[in-house]
C-alpha cells in the first residue's frame, strides 16, 4: 500500500520522472548493510550497538511499544541532492522489498518527511498488535508524508 498526504502529493506531482536507479541504490544498499536485529526489532545501526549493554527496561520507560524503539533507531536523515522528489515512490518500496528479504519476509513500513533540509527516513516491522506508528489519514500531518506499507 501506498499513502501520501496531500503536501506530498504536491511536492511529487509537480515532478519530472529521473529514472537514476544507483542514487537511490547506495542509500538502500548502506540501509541494508548497517540494519540488524536487536531483541524484537529491527535497528539501523552504523555504531555497533553491543546488544548486551542497551537496558531494554529503561528504554521501554520512554517509548511505548517495539514499533516505537524502531522509529527511535530507524531515522535517517538524506540530503535533498541525493534522492530526487521523482524517486520517492520507488525508493521506498526498493527500500522495504529490500528490508523484507534480508529479514525473512518481516512486513516493513516505510516513511518519508520532507524536513527543511533533509529528506527524513524511518521505518519499522509492521505488527498486527501495535499496527502503524502514524495515524492512517496522513493529511492530518502539516509536512509532507509518505508512506509505503
Amino acid at each position: 500500500m501506498l499513502k501520501f498526504n496531500k503536501a506530498m502529493e504536491q511536492i511529487i506531482s509537480s515532478q519530472i520522472f529521473e529514472n537514476d536507479s544507483r542514487k537511490y541504490n547506495i542509500i538502500i544498499d548502506r540501509i541494508i548493510n548497517n540494519t540488524k536485529p536487536i531483541k524484537e526489532a529491527i535497528v539501523y545501526d552504523t555504531e555497533g550497538i553491543d546488544e548486551s549493554l542497551v537496558d531494554f527496561k529503561k528504554i521501554f520507560e520512554y517509548v511505548n511499544d517495539w514499533t516505537d524503539y524502531e522509529i527511535m533507531c530507524n531515522e535517517i536523515l538524506i540530503p535533498f541532492s541525493d534522492l530526487p522528489v521523482s524517486q520517492y515512490t520507488i525508493f521506498a518500496k526498493q527500500l522495504k522489498e529490500a528490508l523484507q528479504f534480508k529479514f525473512d519476509g518481516k512486513r516493513f513500513v516505510i516513511y518519508l518527511f520532507i524536513k527543511n533540509e533533509f529528506i527524513e527516513l524511518r521505518f519499522h516491522i509492521y505488527r498486527e498488535d501495535e499496527g502503524l506508528w502514524l495515524d492512517e489519514n496522513l493529511n492530518v500531518y502539516d509536512s509532507p508524508v509518505l508512506l509505503v506499507f
